[in-house]
């Protein structure tokens, strides 16, 4: 695929202190992604180089790419690879940045390096005084913490009417032994889950979990889960990896290039000699993230995603180079299981960030607030009005 990208241009006047510029291709920021990659204590796996350049061969938009850096001190002290995008609200026509993501992948935050919030302010101070942006959006991002905080923070201090769009995203804490992790669950799961799992083992021989890192039966191993993951809903919805070549294509070269980091971690289920389900999963910097999971469509009478979940989790707390499995944020309806074996949420969130400079961008910000604010007073008037009581059947009246 052919990658657009923007012309290199400056935004800079004399005496500033962090130098705003933009790189005109990904290969000429990868020096300094790395160096500060290498510096940064908060980044995410969607924020690594490697993954991100497999982003942009296989699935990156038409959208321009705008690799925006603000320099300090010998050489670039953040990164901040955005998407420029025309976007409407209000009848109004605006220009977007936009942290690159889609169903796949996301590389939702700043790349800092040890100046951390200090170097994120600096460049949204520069950004702030250009007039070719109007809105700016970064997300899914942590928000509480790291890149995402300090973008939060940073947006109100400089006057950039902050507006987020909060998520909660399960995870668990895997620095916990097993057994202590195991007794924090409900005996209600516990009993079913054993029970599922007793079931399946008469049926098809021993449940074991196996953990592969790469090697030369990688594209066999993918195929598999491929398979797996597209016997569901996921293939019925079109959703699945092998629905679409360059989906596919992306993760095979994700699973490579990981591999060859140590990154790249799948998990297989076996029921006797045959393979039942897997998850697809990147280890970065103690954290998992459990990117994909797919399970035997025939087999779901045995509560094979709880099964995978349950012996997951238990390789993870037996692992101590890992800390945190994090279940990763997308197909929230399916959020139910998850939170049954999570041991917190954290808020992911969709931070906008609005041109003080831009009439149209101020506009919808009035828009954002005026909406804030009556849902807030709707969720005041539901909590002080009594319930109503369900209307007698046949009375054409749905119970709220």
């Amino acid at each position: 695929m052919a990658v657009p990208q923007a012309a290199p241009r400056a935004v800079t006047q004399p005496g500033q202190r962090e130098a705003l510029h933009t790189y005109g291709a990904l290969p000429e920021a990868e020096e300094a992604w790395r160096r500060l990659e290498l510096e940064g204590a908060a980044l995410d796996v969607g924020s690594s180089y490697d993954t991100f350049a497999v982003w942009v061969r296989h699935l990156m938009s038409s959208a321009p790419l705008r690799l925006l850096a603000a320099r300090g001190g010998a050489g670039d002290a953040v990164l901040m690879p955005l998407l420029e995008e025309p976007f409407r609200r209000l009848g109004l026509s605006l220009r977007l940045l936009r942290t690159p993501y889609d169903a796949h992948w996301r590389c939702a935050q700043p790349v800092v390096g040890d100046r951390g919030a200090e170097a994120v302010e600096g460049l949204l101070r520069q950004l702030g005084g250009s007039r070719d942006w109007d809105l700016l959006e970064a997300g899914p991002v942590l928000i509480d913490s790291g890149p995402g905080a300090a973008l939060l923070d940073a947006g109100q201090r400089l006057g950039l009417r902050p507006w987020v769009n909060r998520v909660p995203v399960a995870y668990c804490d895997t620095s916990q032994t097993w057994d202590a992790f195991n007794a924090s669950r409900s005996a209600n799961l516990r009993a079913n889950v054993g029970k599922a799992e007793r079931r399946l083992a008469k049926q098809m021989g021993e449940v074991r979990l196996a953990e592969y890192r790469g090697g030369p039966d990688l594209e066999e191993r993918l195929q598999r889960f491929y398979q797996l993951e597209a016997s569901g809903w996921k293939g019925e919805a079109g959703s699945a990896i092998h629905c679409e070549p360059e989906v596919e294509a992306f993760y095979t070269d994700l699973a490579r290039v990981s591999a060859e980091r140590g990154w790249f971690r799948l998990y297989e289920l076996f029921a006797g000699d045959e393979c039942v389900g897997g998850a697809y999963c990147l280890a970065y910097r103690g954290t998992v993230f459990g990117w994909k999971q797919g399970i035997r469509d025939d087999l779901s009478r045995y509560s094979l995603g709880q099964i995978l979940c349950r012996h997951l989790i238990q390789v993870l707390c037996e692992d101590p180079s890992t800390h945190t499995f994090d279940f990763v944020s997308g197909a929230e309806q399916h959020q139910g299981y998850k939170l049954r074996w999570a041991t917190g949420t954290r808020d992911y969130a969709f931070l906008r960030l609005f041109n003080p400079k831009s009439p149209s961008a101020l506009a919808v910000r009035a828009a954002l607030s005026l909406q804030d604010g009556f849902g807030a007073l709707r969720g005041r008037l539901r909590r002080a009005l009594p319930s109503r009581k369900a209307p007698p059947k046949g009375s054409g009246e749905s119970a709220e």
